[in-house]
């Protein structure tokens, strides 16, 4: 008996944990900014423009377009703003505040190395990047903090490239994607009222707190086909394979009270499956003067293959979570303008689609479809155009995201019989409101052009 009431409580511990879990990767938020120089066009075109060493990792085939062998390192800024307004007309709300700023400054970027072989018919690559991540960090207290109180997931990949250049047109190219994925996540426990020294009087306890932590890691793959039927004008179609993660690792219990510290292990084992979504970009660049180009950009995301998660833990507790998300599509305009012979500046938007919706949005990262507006520049910093400093600014709206989560109070009969009636571990209650979030975000890269440049 007592080990079926360990796996109720556990099951109900973890399915407060899942609350924000699944939304690491919402709204096909494989990260789009790593360092490169086209975060200054909302990164549109960043599978046909095909001009620095980034393209090793979006678009593999465009590496034997460049004229030199180049190394690209590219760092940025990620201020993430992200505040939650509660409804007024809730009638079983949670206690406590809004929880302020939840956002995070988060550093990232990116290194980035061609080389080309045989006079640029053949090139390999490696692009070093963390390609989805995300952070959030409540006050102390708020009404969401026994569904999310701080989490932070990542993803890091290695991705080597080669390329051919099959004619002076048509380029192909193709990488292996290395991933090691870790997620963690800090979640407040109810802990059910204490009796007191009188008859029938509840006192009221202090949350416990349950942390999370797993990793794994995973191999993808990508494909790409750049192709140019005349100067100035390229077409590029990049494929990201789907990579999916089993992710393992513990649950850690503290300051449990009650019947939650009687059936608990300090610590249990847990396993959570999470996809990363494959994806297809078709981008284009069109120069219309010898000074300025447009680039457009058109994509999508399998984000319908995360349909349910399930998490597993070691006392035996097997948590289903239905998520039937959809998929995302993306569409975006760009340009470049040379102002000098050795200054470009760059402009751009871009929007992506939802994935998620009021019926299944959770508060990890309660993103709807996302815009973004850049704007940056590129320097050529010596005659030569070897060495080319960018500077780019980025404004990413997620969108004011509104949840809507009832949940229902959970009850356990630790002593069947008529003795003790249930315990309330979990009073039910009302999540409602809408969240107001941006990211700002400003990169900076440094490219090296070394070797015999084409003639």
């Amino acid at each position: 008996m007592k080990s079926e009431m360990n796996k109720i409580i556990v099951s109900f511990l973890v399915l407060f944990l899942v609350g924000g879990a699944p939304q690491v990767f919402a709204s096909g938020l494989s990260s789009y900014e790593q360092g490169q120089p086209d975060i200054g066009t909302a990164n549109v075109g960043q599978a046909a423009y095909a001009n620095d060493a980034s393209t090793a990792y979006f678009n593999p085939a465009g590496m034997t377009r460049l004229e030199r062998s180049e190394v690209l390192m590219g760092n940025e800024l990620l201020v993430i703003k992200s505040e939650f307004e509660s409804d007024d007309d809730i009638q079983h709300p949670f206690t406590g505040n809004d929880g302020g700023n939840a956002g995070m400054v988060l550093p990232g970027g990116g290194f980035y190395h061609v080389q080309r072989l045989f006079k640029g018919r053949a090139a390999v690559g490696l692009a070093m990047n963390a390609p989805a991540g995300s952070g959030l960090n409540s006050d102390n207290g708020w009404k969401g903090r026994y569904l999310i109180q701080e989490s932070f997931a990542m993803i890091a990949n290695l991705n080597p490239a080669i390329a051919l250049k099959i004619t002076d047109w048509l380029h192909v190219g193709a990488g292996l994607s290395i991933y090691y994925m870790f997620f963690h996540q800090e979640m407040a426990i109810f802990n059910p009222p204490s009796v007191a020294l009188r008859p029938f009087e509840l006192n009221a306890t202090p949350d416990g707190k349950a942390t999370m932590n797993l990793d794994d890691w995973e191999v993808g793959y990508n494909l790409g086909v750049l192709v140019e039927p005349r100067k100035g004008s390229r077409v590029g179609v990049a494929y990201r394979s789907q990579a999916d993660f089993d992710l393992e690792g513990k649950i850690k219990f503290e300051d449990l009270r009650g019947v939650l510290a009687e059936h608990l292990h300090r610590r249990t084992d847990i396993k959570m499956n999470m996809p990363l979504a494959r994806s297809i970009t078709v981008s284009a660049y069109q120069e219309v003067t010898p000074k300025w180009a447009l680039l457009f950009d058109v994509g999508w995301q399998n984000w319908s293959a995360l349909k349910d998660i399930v998490m597993k833990t070691g006392q035996g507790a097997v948590v289903p979570i239905n998520m039937d998300w959809h998929d995302t599509y993306r569409l975006g305009l760009g340009t470049h303008y040379r102002i000098l012979p050795r200054l470009l500046l760059k402009a751009g938007f871009s929007y992506d689609s939802d994935p998620s919706s009021l019926a299944n949005r959770l508060p990890l990262l309660p993103v709807d479809q996302q815009w973004r507006w850049a704007a940056g520049l590129d320097w050529d910093l010596n005659k030569a155009k070897t060495m080319v400093v960018s500077l780019n600014w980025e404004f990413v709206d997620l969108g004011s995201a509104r949840i809507d989560k009832g949940l229902p109070a959970i009850a356990v009969d630790p002593t069947p019989g008529p003795l003790i009636d249930t315990i309330t571990i979990f009073p039910g209650r009302e999540f409602r409101g809408e969240y107001n979030q941006f990211i700002n975000v400003i990169s900076l890269s440094f490219r090296w052009k070394f070797g015999k440049a084409d003639k």
